[in-house]
């Protein structure tokens, strides 16, 4: 399936529960571009034209929970004095008690 397909069934619809859905890729490929890629097209769709420089922290959390759906939480930091953005992703850790038990 091309990553374009996966954009549109991701962000058709509300967020799923994380993990939802997986993406494996042929061996030998970089994740990383896959995962920017589905991330700003996903914003394109959300919130038409944003930059990270003036996403809000709603807009990055819900951006968030459709990453979170893939398998992977979204991290970022801002630098305003260059005006850059440090983006990388990390595999979906779910949440729980020190008694086995989840929680939000």
């Amino acid at each position: 399936m091309n990553v374009s397909k996966i954009v549109d069934i991701v962000f058709s619809d509300s967020p799923k529960l994380p993990c939802s859905y997986s993406v494996v890729l042929a061996e030998g490929m970089n994740l990383f571009p896959v995962l920017m890629y589905i991330l700003m097209e996903g914003a394109k769709r959300l919130h038409g034209h944003i930059t990270f420089d003036s996403i809000t922290r709603e807009q990055a959390q819900k951006l968030n929970m459709y990453m979170e759906s893939l398998g992977y939480t979204l991290h970022y930091k801002v630098f305003p004095e260059t005006k850059s953005i440090d983006i990388w992703f990390v595999p979906y850790i779910p949440k729980y008690t020190c008694h086995g038990i989840p929680y939000n």
